[in-house]
């Protein structure tokens, strides 16, 4: 058993046995999605780690390497992003681990051949892989900059989705689950309830060093101008303040708020914690500002979720067909997109 939890450890890049513990179920498939993600966008120049040394006792270097090249970056325009094959990127790196007694022997019988600038081609080849990657990757940034769109991104983040739609069959995330050595992957509900038991620690006027620097300095601005405007007020009263960009901020136990215009000329709000600084809740296409505001204050305070008190109207962004088939999820992550264009145009 625990030369099986090796190997995989090894050859698919996984976490060793006793850190898979501390990993949740969707932490360890990130991980996998990612590198198994990256390999598949070079596919062929990955692979060649232990297909090229044998090519180079019938070949010479040159036209092999200049032919690795021209086939993977003929992969990366035309094949990588449009499918996938988990079978092959989970054989992949069994195949690749060969490498390690491949391209000694070869070199050794390159060299014993005369040709010694193949066997040192062949003995080296994994290392120049990582070079070859990376010059690929340097191209796409290159690409990236007068595209202006991140290019690897976007093609980290396709083959990533196909994975992911398939991940099912994975006969390795499949096998390390079934261990059950993973922790459970918490719900959102469940996120939420650790979330406000943290944020208990951080009443009113205080919030952990470690927030991030904008939010410190939102929270410094709010708890100025709220004293200047009634310094006898109760640390439970609510007391809305603006920012110079008109956004409306309020804090309330362990959390502070915000509401602000969106695109579509409605209102969104956003929670954070104290003790995190995480966005722990979003929400928008509020007709007005004081309904963003109520919402706000009934999650701060009581706990109430305000995607239970959505608008009847529907977003404008989106069509009543695209709408009905999001998740919570998608539409949790358009509201804090929404909300991040609105703070933007501010």
């Amino acid at each position: 058993m625990k030369t099986i939890l090796w190997v995989l450890s090894m050859v698919y890049g996984l976490p060793s046995f006793p850190a898979w513990k501390t990993l949740t179920e969707d932490e360890l498939e990130s991980r996998w999605l990612l590198l198994r993600s990256i390999e598949w966008i070079n596919w062929p120049l990955f692979i060649s780690q232990s297909v090229v040394p044998p090519l180079l006792w019938f070949y010479e270097w040159q036209p092999v390497v200049v032919a690795v090249i021209v086939i993977t970056i003929l992969w990366r325009l035309a094949i990588a992003t449009r499918c996938v094959s988990v079978k092959l990127v989970e054989l992949g790196p069994l195949f690749v681990g060969l490498k390690f007694l491949i391209c000694p022997i070869m070199a050794l019988l390159i060299w014993w051949q005369g040709d010694r600038v193949g066997a040192v081609v062949a003995l080296l080849w994994p290392v120049a892989v990582l070079l070859l990657e990376l010059s690929l990757n340097n191209c796409g940034l290159v690409v990236a900059a007068f595209a202006r769109q991140n290019v690897l991104r976007a093609e980290l983040e396709a083959v990533q989705k196909r994975l992911a739609a398939r991940s099912e069959s994975s006969w390795v995330l499949n096998y390390v689950k079934a261990l059950g050595y993973t922790r459970r992957t918490p719900s959102p509900d469940e996120v939420l309830k650790e979330e406000r038991e943290k944020a208990k620690e951080y009443p009113f006027g205080k919030e952990s060093p470690n927030l991030p620097q904008w939010q410190l300095d939102e929270l410094t601005r709010h708890r100025r101008l709220r004293q200047r405007s009634s310094q006898s007020a109760d640390p439970g009263e609510i007391i809305w303040t603006r920012t110079s960009k008109g956004a409306a901020v309020t804090e309330l136990d362990g959390y502070w708020a915000d509401v602000a215009v969106t695109e579509e000329k409605k209102f969104a709000l956003a929670a954070y914690s104290k003790d995190s600084g995480r966005e722990v809740i979003t929400w928008f296409d509020y007709e007005t500002e004081q309904q963003a505001m109520h919402a706000a204050v009934d999650f701060m305070r009581d706990g109430k979720d305000p995607r239970a008190r959505m608008p009847e109207k529907q977003p404008k962004k989106f069509e009543a067909k695209d709408w009905s088939r999001l998740s919570p999820e998608e539409m949790e992550r358009e509201a804090q997109e929404t909300i991040r264009n609105a703070r933007q145009k501010l």
